[in-house]
């Protein structure tokens, strides 16, 4: 039996599987561990989806956390590759390569947009909005 995932603030919560858990917590070194979990919690499409607000974009990947720096490509990377290793360049950027399939394993996201609001940390000191919002499920 899989489960229904909400996140909120980076914290994604697996409804009759898991509880919270935040990956902008987590070491980066944890984070293939973290994309396998839910991938391997998250019921079948369409009705397991994994709501993700990526947060904290706008983080020096390099300074210490938690909370840790986490782009919306380091999403798009570990998700797609649950459980694999991914790179990272020496700024502590996802090194991503498009022409890398998904694993079989690999979730697919199916949405992803910048909300209209966030509370005052996701938010640029000019009022910009720096969070995103994804939505992710089984291919």
């Amino acid at each position: 039996m899989g489960c229904a995932c909400v996140c909120v603030d980076c914290l994604c919560l697996c409804i009759g599987g898991g509880g919270w858990c935040s990956s902008c917590a987590l070491q980066p070194s944890m984070r293939p561990q973290w994309a396998l979990r839910h991938a391997q919690l998250l019921a079948p499409s369409p009705r397991g989806n994994l709501i993700c607000m990526e947060w904290p974009r706008h983080k020096d990947p390099l300074l210490p956390g938690p909370p840790y720096g986490l782009s919306s490509e380091a999403y798009m990377e570990h998700l797609s590759h649950p459980g694999e290793r991914i790179p990272y360049d020496a700024q502590g950027r996802c090194k991503r390569d498009p022409l890398r399939k998904p694993s079989e394993r690999g979730l697919e996201r199916v949405a992803y947009w910048q909300p209209a609001r966030a509370h005052h940390t996701g938010m640029s000191a000019d009022g910009e909005v720096l969070d995103r919002v994804s939505i992710w499920r089984r291919r």
